[in-house]
């Protein structure tokens, strides 16, 4: 499994339409409106790197979408929602 954190920057006062759009992809396990440098930060999550990058290429496509910064998770030591191989196994 694969894993990435994408920090993204929408038009303000669209978050929810994003919200709503991102979570179609079933890859998109969780995301949380922030405060600070970014608007939203969602969990990707799937069987391979291609996969992920389709999902974000998608995501990106979003006219209500203004920036995104992708972040690859190297190592998870804790997930409630992603059942993640250790490293070893892959």
């Amino acid at each position: 499994m694969f894993v990435l954190l994408l920090e993204i920057d929408v038009i303000p006062g669209t978050e929810d339409a994003v919200f709503e759009k991102i979570h179609a992809a079933p890859e998109v396990k969780e995301s949380h409106l922030v405060t600070g440098t970014h608007d939203i930060i969602a969990i990707i999550a799937a069987d391979s790197l291609k996969r992920i990058f389709e999902v974000v290429m998608n995501i990106r496509k979003l006219r209500e979408i203004v920036r995104t910064k992708t972040l690859p998770v190297v190592k998870v030591w804790k997930s409630a929602l992603i059942n993640v191989e250790s490293s070893e196994e892959r």
